[in-house]
């Protein structure tokens, strides 16, 4: 009986000592895990569908910054161009035997008559060690399909 009582306490311990030690960045550096799309609609349309869309699936905006605060790149240097980096709040997904803690960036710029919309996605999973996933494929392809929908692409 004893050790089955321990080994409960041990694993109780090792999971809250896992939920206690984490930390989410808010920016999330861009690479290969970026989804990018180019949409025929001004920019400002488009922030108003993201909003939506996101708060639709239970994000909210956070902060909006300019993009130029975090990275360089080619649409940051452009200085009478509009951009967005509009940040979500983490999310908290209960798994089956741990936790995800799930939030984007998603970057907007507009380009003559586009705009293009670059989403970053970051789920850090906790259990005894913490693990960051970069990908969500069918997630964050509902949500692009569904910013076009609201802009009526």
């Amino acid at each position: 009986m004893t050790i089955i009582r321990f080994a409960l306490i041990a694993i109780v311990v090792l999971t809250c000592s896992a939920c206690a030690r984490f930390h989410v960045d808010e920016y999330i550096k861009g690479g290969a895990d970026q989804y990018k799309r180019q949409l025929t609609a001004p920019i400002d349309k488009v922030f108003d569908a993201v909003k939506v869309v996101f708060e639709r699936h239970g994000w909210k905006i956070d902060k909006v910054e300019d993009p130029a605060t975090y990275e360089r790149n080619e649409y940051t240097e452009r200085v009478n161009q509009k951009r967005y980096l509009l940040i979500t709040d983490v999310k908290e997904q209960s798994m089956l035997v741990d936790t995800a803690y799930v939030h984007f960036n998603i970057y907007l710029y507009q380009v003559d008559q586009w705009t293009d919309i670059d989403i970053r996605y970051q789920a850090l999973r906790t259990m005894v060690k913490n693990f960051y996933n970069y990908r969500n494929d069918k997630l964050v392809n509902q949500l692009l399909d569904e910013i076009e929908k609201e802009i009526g692409e």
